[in-house]
């Protein structure tokens, strides 16, 4: 997946959390679920915020999904946001 396309999942993904108060935790899903595609897409997290309309600061919330990613599995639910 380009980088292009990440960031605009990844702000897709946060305004899905916005009704819900849910905008980082849905930051933190992101990470989870396209860790191995931020790894390849050649932009770092904060480059991926910038481009999605985030605050660049939301970087570290990108970075606590990817860390994530090892040690946890996608329930069907998640999988679909």
């Amino acid at each position: 997946m380009r980088a292009e396309e990440l960031a605009k999942e990844l702000h897709r993904m946060y305004e899905s959390g916005r009704g819900k108060n849910l905008m980082v935790t849905m930051i933190h899903l992101f990470g989870i679920k396209y860790a191995d595609e931020i790894e390849l897409c050649g932009a770092t997290p904060t480059e991926l915020c910038r481009m999605a309309g985030l605050r660049e600061s939301f970087n570290a919330e990108v970075s606590k999904g990817r860390r994530l990613a090892s040690f946890v599995e996608l329930k069907p639910r998640a999988a679909r946001l």
